[in-house]
């Protein structure tokens, strides 16, 4: 699978490091969905982790 090429405006980005276990299963699901695109945004890409913080999750896919 490819890399999606797009541009984009962006006002807070931030980068994050993930373990390669967590790595291998973004890629497996976006392999098996058919994404295209997959981020991860809100207080645990802040570092603004807190007992009830969740992941939020957004894709881009075909289908």
């Amino acid at each position: 699978m490819g890399i999606l090429n797009i541009d984009f405006l962006c006002y807070h980005c931030f980068v994050i490091e993930i373990t390669r276990e967590k790595r291998e299963k973004i890629k497996n699901m976006a392999e098996k969905y058919g994404l295209k695109l997959v981020l991860l945004f809100g207080s645990r890409v802040k570092g603004k982790v807190h007992e009830e913080s969740d992941y939020d999750i957004a894709y881009l896919s075909d289908k």
